[in-house]
């Protein structure tokens, strides 16, 4: 199936190619470390890479299609290999549009209010009851309904409404989800999600947060669970960027409780920006601290790359230096 769509892609894209300007977006994350560990007799050196590359078309629409998709690498020891991410076709008939997906959904995007994080691996993955969502949906107004599932989930439901205040700068959506089993208990979920987002100039805030209801199946027990993300950034002066976020997290099975805390600062001076930054996370009783300076040259808004000095854990750290790239190319 993945083949098939990406093989679709492709011919699409370059059929379209021929007739109108496409908005292609090209992106590059990369990150090379090397670690030390004294406490690692004989493998005190650890050698880690790390590359993500994108491809995607952002909503393109001709006559009354329209279209988005997003390829992403998954990289292996020998080979290197494209896979959908976000894939739909759509019609716009009047106020009302039709469209056919096939997307990972999910709750909470670490990172989003700060521009100058650290380049990760799961930057994207991990998010709160992800899953593929292969749906047919109908949309109008803001409001929007979707059906379909995944081989795990089995039947999915989604309807959810998006609006934007303009005198407050103030964005907000809220959705209910159903599922007839969870990813991870064979029960019913119900999942209800609100988010909030005020943008200008000198700040940026966002909240999301989460509900899961599981209900009473076999030896499955009724119960709830919680998710929620905080995240903020201020520009403090035109050089001085201020962030942080903070995450909580109850995840399935045994409802295990996780936290996230992140801030930093960065400051500009010319194209170059240097970022301090601390993070402490807690997962299943233990606690991890991280110490990071990065310094990247920003040559473009979209594109930086630096190198990056970190030290993780408490009596017995690891000492990490490595470069980081991130790329964006709208053609």
């Amino acid at each position: 199936m993945r083949k098939s769509l990406l093989l679709f892609a492709l011919w699409l894209v370059t059929t379209c190619l021929q007739a109108v300007d496409l908005p292609l977006v090209l992106s590059w994350d990369s990150h090379n470390q090397l670690s030390f560990h004294k406490e690692q007799t004989e493998k005190e050196y650890r050698f880690r890479e790390f590359y993500r590359l994108g491809l995607g078309l952002d909503s393109l629409q001709v006559n009354s299609l329209t279209m988005r998709f997003r390829l992403q690498n998954r990289a292996s020891f020998l080979s290197n290999q494209l896979e959908v991410k976000d894939f739909a076709l759509g019609y716009q008939a009047g106020i009302l549009h039709f469209e056919a997906a096939s997307s990972l959904t999910g709750y909470g995007k670490l990172n989003q209010t700060n521009p100058y994080h650290v380049i990760s691996a799961t930057q994207d993955d991990f998010r709160y009851q992800a899953t593929r969502f292969n749906y047919l949906g109908l949309s109008l107004a803001g409001f929007s309904l979707q059906s379909g599932g995944n081989t795990q989930n089995q039947l999915m439901l989604k309807a959810s409404y998006q609006n934007t205040l303009e005198a407050l700068r103030l964005s907000y959506s809220v959705s209910q989800e159903a599922r007839i089993y969870d990813t991870h208990w064979h029960t019913p979920v119900a999942i209800s999600s609100l988010k909030l987002s005020n943008d200008s100039s000198n700040h940026q805030l966002i909240c999301e947060t989460a509900v899961s209801s599981f209900f009473e199946h076999e030896e499955t027990p009724a119960h709830n669970s919680f998710y929620l993300l905080v995240q903020g950034r201020m520009k403090a002066r035109p050089w001085l960027q201020v962030f942080g976020e903070a995450e909580y997290r109850e995840s399935e099975p045994m409802c295990q409780i996780s936290k996230l805390v992140e801030t930093g600062a960065s400051v500009s001076y010319r194209q170059l920006v240097f970022t301090p930054g601390f993070r402490w996370d807690r997962v299943a009783g233990g606690e991890v601290e991280s110490y990071y300076f990065s310094s990247d040259w920003q040559f473009l808004p979209d594109q930086r790359a630096g190198l990056l000095l970190q030290m993780t854990g408490g009596s017995n750290p690891v000492y990490s230096l490595g470069f980081q790239a991130a790329l964006r190319y709208a053609l």
